[in-house]
């Protein structure tokens, strides 16, 4: 399952350097990337001096913490193409790429990089794309993919 992808500047690790215990997720480039790590710690003496720090991760966690209760009750309560759906729009949200043509999103996952986000196959999400794609909702133009602006407002109960 993958749980969220991360951009530039973004960190992980998080709950592991606060409270001491095993990583609870496993981290994988997707390109080339420039990774700082950071000692438990130097994390710790860097809070105690700076506890603003704190706030600001405190912050980020309960959004990831909400993120992660919308997750589970997303793979509960909503059928699959009302679940990519809501990954589509959180990717383009997160690309926040908005043009006359619709919403971009730059770094299209792979079909099977969805799936893993939703608890689906491969074969379900290119079928899923394909239904926006004949509906209008979405079109695909090289690796960017483009909302429409209706997206968002989209009943997707009707694909049942």
């Amino acid at each position: 399952i993958i749980l969220k992808l991360l951009n530039p500047g973004d960190f992980f690790g998080e709950m592991s350097i606060l409270d001491g215990e095993k990583r609870s997720a496993n981290v994988l480039a997707m390109e080339q990337t420039t990774v700082c790590v950071l000692s438990r710690d130097d994390f710790i003496e860097h809070l105690r001096e700076n506890p603003d720090t704190a706030f600001n991760i405190l912050g980020i966690m309960s959004r990831r913490l909400r993120y992660a209760d919308q997750l589970i009750g997303n793979l509960t309560l909503l059928d699959v193409y009302a679940r990519l759906a809501q990954v589509l729009i959180d990717l383009a949200n997160d690309e926040n790429d908005e043009r006359a043509s619709g919403h971009w999103i730059q770094k299209r996952p792979t079909h099977q990089d969805l799936a893993n986000m939703i608890g689906t196959s491969r074969e379900t999400v290119s079928r899923a794309l394909g239904e926006f794609q004949r509906r209008g909702l979405l079109q695909i133009e090289g690796k960017s993919l483009i909302l429409n602006h209706t997206f968002v407002e989209q009943n997707f109960s009707e694909f049942d």
